[in-house]
C-alpha cells in the first residue's frame, strides 16, 4: 500500500497490515463454501500476470541492467527511477495475448478455442511471448527519449 504514493506512507504499515488481513478474512468468511471453485477459477488468472511481470523482470535484468547495474539509494526518487511506461505498455500487450490465449469457465478466447473440441489454455504461455517481444523494444524507446 506505501508504493501508492506519499500519502500512504502516513498510515502505519501496522495498519495497512491490519487492514489487509481484515479484508482477507472477510473474503475467505464469504468465499468459505465455494473455496474450490474459487481456486480452479482465479489460481490461472494469477499465473497470466506472474509470468508477464516475470519476463518484464528478467528482461530488464539481464538486458538493460546487465545484472549488476543497480542503483541502491534511487528506491525512493522518482527522478532516477525508470519511468514504467514500457513495462506498463508491455504488461498490457502481455495481459491481450493471456485473453486471447485462454480458456476459462467463464471465457474462452479466440486462441483457446482452436484448440481441439472444448478449447485449451494457452493463456500463460502468449501472455509470455507477447510481452516477452514487445517489452525490449517499448524499454529501448523509453531510454531513447527519457535517458532512464
Amino acid at each position: 500500500m506505501q508504493l501508492f504514493g506519499r500519502w500512504a506512507q502516513w498510515v502505519p504499515r501496522y495498519i495497512w497490515t491490519f487492514l489487509g488481513s481484515l479484508v482477507c478474512v472477510i473474503i475467505a468468511l464469504v468465499g468459505r463454501d465455494n473455496l474450490t471453485n474459487i481456486l480452479n477459477n482465479t489460481v490461472a488468472i494469477i499465473g497470466y500476470w506472474t509470468i508477464i511481470y516475470f519476463v518484464i523482470f528478467v528482461e530488464e535484468h539481464f538486458f538493460f541492467r546487465k545484472r549488476l547495474r543497480y542503483d541502491l539509494t534511487a528506491w525512493n526518487d522518482a527522478r532516477r527511477l525508470p519511468v514504467g511506461i514500457a513495462a506498463m505498455l508491455a504488461f498490457w500487450i502481455g495481459a491481450a495475448g493471456s485473453i486471447v490465449g485462454m480458456c476459462q469457465v467463464w471465457y474462452t478466447g479466440p486462441i483457446g478455442k482452436m484448440i481441439g473440441s472444448e478449447g485449451g489454455d494457452l493463456g500463460v504461455e502468449l501472455g509470455f511471448g507477447f510481452a516477452a517481444v514487445v517489452y525490449p523494444l517499448f524499454r529501448l524507446i523509453e531510454l531513447k527519449r527519457t535517458g532512464r
